[in-house]
């Protein structure tokens, strides 16, 4: 949760949706992550590998482990960073292209 300043003390809560392309190209997989609870992204800022590449490159390994009090972790390692969500819950749906 994240508190509100000033006078408007109302509790908020942070989501954090990821989209991946399909490997086909032809759809896309999507992430959901309601009331998470904390996340970090890494990326290094410097790679001889990335000097060219804008994005985080392609997905190495992806984990789902339960964490404190039965929260959902999940663990995307990419050629170029971490990303790593601890939430309430995870949802997964896809779109076609």
């Amino acid at each position: 949760m994240e508190k509100a300043s000033a006078s408007r003390d109302k509790e908020r809560s942070v989501e954090i949706s990821i989209r991946f392309l399909g490997a086909y190209n032809d759809r896309h997989l999507i992430l959901r992550f309601p009331s998470v609870r904390s996340y970090i992204i890494k990326r290094p800022l410097r790679s001889e590998k990335r000097q060219k590449v804008v994005g985080h490159g392609d997905v190495l390994e992806d984990a789902i482990n339960i964490g404190d009090q039965h929260h959902v972790v999940y663990s995307l390692r990419l050629e170029f960073g971490l990303i790593e969500i601890e939430s309430k819950d995870i949802e997964f749906s896809e779109e076609l292209l």
